[in-house]
């Protein structure tokens, strides 16, 4: 649910699915304690990443100037909006939800000279019911089709 939109907002930010939420949260609980971290420092992180996971899925616009600045330290929409795109290798990229130094380091950072032209979503979900409750909570036990709609890249 959360890659099929084809115009990324912040409500994308949102739309995963309960098993996927519950898995994570049982893998966090599970390891944190393993590498040191305590809940008030858990909590301190979620606190931190959720608007930056919000801003970095909205669709707000801003200065080529300010973006290339923040992109340095967080991620920003212009970052993740490539992440989000219909073209694999473009997909499988900016993996980073809160501090973007992570997909340079692993050389999984990419950008688009354009990123308006990006083409979001996923393809055979462009018609259909998942935009009603009942076809967002199905999605997951139904076949679709696979992402190979190439985007030019710049």
């Amino acid at each position: 649910m959360h890659h099929a939109d084809a115009e990324m907002d912040v409500t994308s930010a949102v739309r995963f699915h309960t098993v996927e939420i519950l898995f994570s949260v049982t893998a966090r609980l599970l390891v944190l304690p393993v590498i040191g971290v305590t809940l008030p420092q858990l909590l301190l992180y979620e606190a931190l990443s959720l608007p930056v996971v919000l801003f970095h899925h909205s669709n707000v616009r801003i200065p080529y100037g300010i973006d290339s600045c923040l992109r340095w330290l967080i991620v920003t929409p212009w970052m993740h909006w490539v992440h989000h795109s219909r073209w694999q290798p473009e997909t499988d990229s900016n993996y980073s939800s809160f501090l973007s130094v992570w997909d340079r380091l692993f050389g999984s950072f990419r950008l688009r000279n354009n990123p308006e032209e990006i083409s979001q979503g996923l393809d055979g979900w462009e018609e259909g019911d998942w935009f009603q409750l009942k076809g967002m909570l199905t999605a997951p036990f139904r076949k679709r089709g696979g992402m190979n709609s190439r985007g030019s890249v710049n």
